[in-house]
């Protein structure tokens, strides 16, 4: 891994972020995470962030931008990404509902991949489960991970969600190498058909095989998130964290 760090996704404690922004990012820090993956700014500007973070210990690993700010403010986002010191920009959603859907969703990321290129910064996008439905014989995130230009569109694999697509991580890790710049690790457990996420280690998800994968084929961060929480948000944060040892290789933190 690039930084001896593992890191949440802020979405996973987003109700306690509408609460105590600055609070809850500081109780991360305490809970021994040493990065986050922002999802929304809390009003604060660029430099409020960048301070913000700076005295939490705390390093950004991405960012969740929506496809409105990458078409209509890029230069203010792009500015604002590099001034909290932040270079992993991800999106997380685009509409695919047929083949060609999927060949004009490539396209949109080419764009917006080489701009962010171009600006400096790492672009990629995260998948949920409903890019693994086929059309016409093709799953559309292959269409995803084959028709964008490589050096400049990367995919953040969110696991579980492959998982729940039908597939095994595993196998896209070792058919797309290096195309998975971040990871989300969330676990789950299918209960009558639906995903139902959990804390790290408490579900199906194979993570003993999945994470020394994404380690060797060039993942750059680890993202603990967990969605729906069925318990306190903070405290599902600091189980996945503490289980996560079961997990890796002591030389990735």
């Amino acid at each position: 891994m690039k930084q001896d760090v593992l890191s949440l996704q802020l979405y996973t404690v987003r109700d306690r972020m509408a609460e105590d922004f600055a609070g809850t990012m500081r109780k991360v820090a305490e809970i021994g995470y040493g990065g986050v993956e922002i999802a929304g700014d809390g009003g604060l500007s660029a430099s409020e962030m960048n301070s913000l973070l700076k005295s939490c210990g705390l390093i950004p690993v991405g960012s969740h931008i929506g496809i409105k700010v990458f078409n209509e403010n890029f230069d203010e986002m792009a500015e604002y990404q590099h001034e909290i010191g932040n270079r992993y920009v991800t999106l997380p959603h685009i509409d695919i509902k047929s083949l060609d859907d999927a060949k004009n969703a490539a396209g949109i990321l080419n764009g917006i991949g080489r701009r962010c290129s171009d600006a400096g910064l790492v672009f990629s996008y995260h998948n949920h489960d409903f890019e693994f439905r086929s059309y016409d014989g093709r799953i559309a995130y292959d269409v995803l991970l084959e028709e964008t230009d490589p050096s400049y569109v990367f995919f953040q694999m969110d696991t579980c969600w492959v998982r729940f697509g039908g597939y095994d991580p595993c196998d896209y890790i070792r058919k797309y190498p290096r195309r998975f710049i971040t990871a989300h690790i969330k676990d789950m457990n299918i209960i009558d058909g639906k995903a139902v996420q959990t804390e790290v280690g408490k579900g199906i998800m194979d993570f003993r095989s999945i994470i020394p994968l994404l380690e060797e084929y060039g993942t750059e961060y680890l993202i603990i998130e967990n969605d729906t929480c069925s318990i306190p948000t903070l405290e599902s944060a600091a189980i996945s964290l503490r289980n996560m040892g079961v997990f890796i290789n002591t030389n990735m933190i």
